[in-house]
């Protein structure tokens, strides 16, 4: 997992003096780690939210959908650190299908997921010197997803914070889409004619 080799990264730099910046809920990267989701299994009563958190019981109708299948995607972006002011986020994408069989929920065995670095490094002698080397974290067993692309139209590459933030959520944002495509893709391929998805 990416997290524990970064942690490694993270006390090598640390040690050398740099100029690194940790978000203190993430200072112990080895026991960091994302909630796994929650279920919520069918009730006759749902929490909604108005003035106050209440119950309510709501009417379950008996009348037969033709949805049996369900695709359903999570993404988590956590900001990991900060070196010389330059934002390192790790992104974490998963989905996947299931299917209703008497009111549960089961796998169909159709799932994938991916879980990313985002960082700038340099991939040519023009880049920012600020930049990462990638070699430091090929060395680590990672290939870091590139943010500091120079753009093509201004020959300029990004420098400030909230770019590099803004190309590692997007990125994350259309690694699910591309994820939930392909699920759906391999549903119908699959040739599943026993219910909607």
């Amino acid at each position: 997992m990416i997290l524990n080799k970064i942690s490694r990264y993270i006390k090598d730099q640390k040690q050398k003096g740099a100029n690194i910046k940790v978000p203190k809920i993430l200072e112990d990267l080895e026991n960091f780690s994302f909630a796994a989701p929650t279920t919520i299994e069918n009730r006759k009563s749902v929490i909604v939210e108005g003035k106050i958190l209440e119950t309510k019981e709501v009417k379950i109708n008996t009348v037969n959908s033709g949805f049996s299948y369900f695709l359903d995607g999570i993404e988590r972006k956590r900001l990991l650190f900060n070196l010389n002011f330059i934002p390192v986020t790790y992104g974490y994408v998963a989905a996947v299908i299931m299917k209703r069989t008497d009111k549960k929920m089961q796998s169909i065995g159709l799932e994938d997921f991916s879980e990313k670095l985002y960082l700038p490094y340099k991939e040519d002698k023009n880049a920012p010197d600020n930049y990462f080397d990638i070699e430091d974290f090929i060395n680590l067993g990672i290939i870091p997803y590139n943010i500091g692309i120079k753009d093509e139209e201004t020959g300029v590459y990004p420098q400030f914070p909230k770019e590099f933030e803004q190309k590692a959520h997007s990125d994350i944002q259309e690694t699910r889409g591309k994820i939930e495509r392909g699920l759906a893709v391999q549903w119908m391929n699959k040739g599943y004619d026993d219910g909607w998805l």
